[in-house]
């Protein structure tokens, strides 16, 4: 299959924007917003690709396997968090928490379990 010109300049356009740390920044920020892990992992990937950082290197730095960390980042990947907060450490990124506002309808709650006699 050829690709077509604009495929090449969009992927050209796209990793030198994820080279660019504030835009890479705002795409993850995005998919922690709409809850998107799958999409989240594959950015990671593509910043690492964009930036030429070595996977062999930072498979070492979080003490992984190349192939290993590979499919972690793959769509089908499933990194600890441990691993994950390394992969985001060693590629310039931190991963923090904020407070937003919950309805307390949305809040899940526990099932009342029923009193124990003695």
């Amino acid at each position: 299959m050829t690709q077509t010109k604009e495929t090449i300049a969009y992927d050209e356009v796209f990793y030198q924007d994820l080279q660019n740390p504030e835009f890479a920044a705002s795409l993850l920020n995005e998919c922690l917003k709409n809850e998107d892990a799958k999409t989240f992992r594959v950015i990671v990937y593509d910043i690492i690709k964009a930036n030429n950082i070595s996977m062999t290197e930072l498979a070492s730095r979080v003490e992984t396997s190349r192939p290993g960390l590979n499919k972690m980042l793959s769509e089908k990947g499933n990194p600890s968090m441990a691993t994950f907060l390394g992969i985001l450490n060693n590629i310039g990124f931190d991963l923090s928490v904020s407070i937003r506002p919950v309805k307390s309808r949305d809040m899940p709650r526990r099932s009342k379990k029923p009193a124990i006699s003695a």
